[in-house]
């Protein structure tokens, strides 16, 4: 009597157990795909006159391939064949303070600021320089594995795009890379990574000939947010994309431009 109640019991465990492996699969074949879906997709967010808390004056004229905020003032890197600069800029008059030309051979790209130097990329010549922040003298030179687009750091490592979907971290002493990310957004690879800057934890970028500035997870490679600038921008051609993000750590504001534009605009995001 007492086996077969023990049989029983058995026999009871084991068709509760299958019933609960029967309701855990359901939930993963018809629920688990609709909690990703709804998670993956990320919405947009429509920057406008409402965000913009200042406009300041932008020379026209300048190339936009990289844009820095420190100490109240700008630095900018303008691109062109012949055209190509640094520029240390009064946040609040737009003055051009200081400037170095590059040599023509070279089109400027991103630049960042790390450990009071400049470092600067090029587009085409897998090169980079290296400045003193408070005179422009070159301090050395550097060589990079593919293309010049955008710079930033994150405190450790120089941040690299290159116009594709990869993202390259590299050491700031040898320039050798550290690591490289591949970024997605919902799901698909997003390529045209342009300018960078690195902003709470998170990578920063314009998109080439794109109205979006997306926010990256620096490990996953992953985009976060989402930002359409469309309502704000200033392109009055085909060149004259976003192409400037710039971020005043300390107290937190954003400040981004475009190749050619008129103004820069800090903004609440």
């Amino acid at each position: 009597m007492v086996a077969f109640l023990l049989l029983a019991q058995e026999m009871f465990i084991f068709k509760s157990k299958k019933k609960l492996f029967f309701f855990f699969k359901i939930l993963i074949i018809y629920f688990l795909p609709i909690y990703c879906f709804s998670f993956s997709l990320i919405e947009k967010e429509e920057i406008n006159e409402t965000n913009i808390l200042k406009k300041y004056s932008h020379d026209p004229s300048a190339f936009t391939q990289g844009f820095v905020y420190q100490s109240d003032h700008f630095f900018e890197s303008t691109g062109g064949w012949g055209t190509s600069e640094i520029r240390k800029i009064n946040k609040k008059t737009g003055q051009i303070l200081k400037l170095k030309k590059l040599n023509p051979k070279y089109f400027g790209e991103g630049i960042t600021i790390h450990n009071n130097r400049i470092f600067q990329v090029t587009w085409k010549s897998k090169k980079g320089f290296i400045y003193d922040l408070n005179n422009f003298n070159l301090l050395g030179e550097f060589k990079i594995k593919s293309q010049g687009w955008g710079l930033t750091n994150d405190g450790k490592s120089l941040i690299l795009s290159d116009g594709t979907e990869k993202i390259y971290f590299l050491n700031p002493n040898n320039f050798e890379i550290e690591k490289v990310i591949s970024v997605f957004k919902n799901g698909e690879q997003q390529d045209l990574i342009n300018e960078l800057e690195f902003i709470r934890g998170e990578i920063w970028a314009n998109i080439w000939k794109n109205n979006e500035i997306i926010t990256i997870n620096p490990s996953s490679g992953s985009v976060t947010s989402i930002l359409d600038i469309t309502n704000i921008s200033e392109q009055k051609d085909i060149e004259d994309v976003p192409n400037g993000i710039a971020w005043d750590k300390i107290n937190d504001r954003i400040y981004i431009t475009g190749k050619n534009w008129d103004f820069v605009y800090l903004l609440d995001i």
